[in-house]
């Protein structure tokens, strides 16, 4: 018999804990990361697009139909496992000479009407292995349309933060060029009364222009992720949004309770593990095919010389056979066909074992950078507050003459630099939270020592 890849040992082999030490498997003390992680957002603007998408994507409505596809092929392939019936109507002419000259033509006609059943006798499981390849394929078709849907949302859900995180930058870049204009129209004025240099004005209008230039960079940024969101959702029609309301608000210390069982529920590994066992199916489906098969048939018939006839009972045919069929000019490509699908179901659990050594790393690494997100964010609006605070002063020392425009303007652009990279880490940070989503396959599911249930 041929060995089955699903059940070896080291397919599904994993670590029995986490490594990342901020993953617990314990019982909550407080928020769960995702334990509803779009409530968690708070943002019905992103629920609606969610919605939008999940009824008009062209993947999903892809990957449905490859579904039942698959499963249309199950039933055409357990048709093999009863038999078959056939209705035969026919008819021949006959012309025959005789006579000394053989001058002489006779015509016969024959009609024919007959019911003609087979069952191959699956004696040896190459049928019903068949048949399990089907359905595993038909349940692989599910399980990938599950991890199309899964994606679908997490890029929704990506693209919509990157769009309010360039909106909130966006907002920053306008504060700046008018504080910028403002400034070089002030340093013109003092330039026009003799009060300072060209050289100060020259500076202003270089970091007016490169304002100017970096805000549209980010409308350029912004477009791009608003064209994006439009094809995640699958139509022509632009819903009314309001980017103007920022990101959610930082919820810090959030935490990840689940177990590392729990990326065998993710999706795509369950479709990859599903791909050794259909493998497995058909690597059995080939052995069997390389034995004897044994088949019954029968026949019902009636003949007759007019089509009228046939009804009358005359010359009524009626056969059963028991067949043997050995393969004997083909049994070297049937051997090679079984050693061609045991490579297809290595390379199958191959596959599935990477698959799942990175659906491991890839949840350790979100939720380290989940800690490390989440001090760059503190780290960094300390320095928004430092740095407002230097630019005040910046403004109170330049106007009492203690130090110049340079000084100033860059004392400026550091407070708004750092608010824009604040921004961004929050975005980063909101992100990095769709992929913990994403790694997990989705929700994780609470235990029933963690509910009570």
């Amino acid at each position: 018999m041929p060995q089955r890849y699903s059940e070896q040992a080291d397919v599904i082999a994993m670590p029995a804990t986490w490594t990342a030490a901020d993953i617990s498997t314990a019982a909550p003390t407080g928020p769960r990361l995702y334990q509803n992680w779009l409530d968690e957002l708070d943002d019905p603007q992103l629920a609606r697009l969610i919605e939008i998408a999940l009824q008009h994507s062209g993947s999903l409505i892809v990957a449905r139909l490859e579904a039942e596809a698959a499963a249309l092929d199950v039933q055409a392939t357990q048709t093999q496992l009863w038999p078959q019936l056939d209705f035969v109507l026919g008819a021949s002419r006959d012309r025959a000479a005789f006579g000394a000259a053989s001058n002489r033509i006779a015509t016969t006609k024959e009609y024919q009407v007959e019911l003609a059943a087979s069952w191959e006798l699956d004696i040896w499981g190459k049928n019903r292995s068949q048949v399990t390849a089907s359905e595993r394929a038909l349940e692989r078709a599910l399980e990938l349309a599950q991890s199309a849907r899964l994606s679908l949302v997490g890029l929704v859900a990506k693209t919509w933060l990157t769009l309010l995180a360039l909106e909130q930058q966006r907002q920053i870049d306008e504060r700046r060029v008018a504080s910028f204009a403002d400034t070089e129209r002030s340093i013109f004025d003092q330039v026009a009364r003799g009060l300072k240099g060209p050289r100060d004005l020259d500076v202003a209008r270089t970091e007016l222009h490169q304002a100017r230039a970096d805000a549209e960079v980010t409308l350029r940024q912004r477009n791009v992720q608003r064209n994006q969101l439009q094809i995640l959702l699958g139509t022509h029609q632009e819903p009314v949004l309001d980017p103007t309301v920022g990101l959610p608000k930082f919820v810090a210390d959030w935490r990840l309770d689940a177990p590392v069982t729990h990326l065998l529920a993710r999706p795509d590994l369950r479709a990859a593990f599903l791909a050794i066992e259909q493998a497995d199916a058909e690597v059995a489906a080939a052995y069997a095919a390389r034995f004897p098969q044994f088949t019954l048939t029968a026949n019902v018939g009636r003949t007759a010389a007019r089509i009228s006839d046939l009804s009358n009972g005359i010359s009524a045919v009626s056969t059963v056979a028991a067949n043997l069929i050995v393969p004997l000019v083909d049994a070297t490509n049937r051997k090679l066909n079984q050693q061609r699908q045991e490579r297809l179901a290595e390379i199958a659990a191959t596959r599935f074992r990477d698959d799942l050594l990175r659906a491991f790393h890839e949840v350790e690494e979100t939720v380290g950078n989940e800690k490390l997100l989440q001090e760059e964010i503190r780290a960094l609006s300390e320095a928004v507050v430092w740095a407002e605070r230097s630019d005040r002063t910046s403004l109170s020392s330049y106007r009492r003459g203690l130090i110049g425009v340079a000084d100033l303007l860059e004392a400026r652009r550091t407070k708004l630099d750092l608010q824009r990279r604040l921004i961004d880490a929050k975005r980063e940070l909101f992100v990095n939270r769709v992929n913990i989503y994403l790694a997990l396959g989705g929700e994780p599911k609470a235990s029933t020592s963690q509910t009570g249930v």
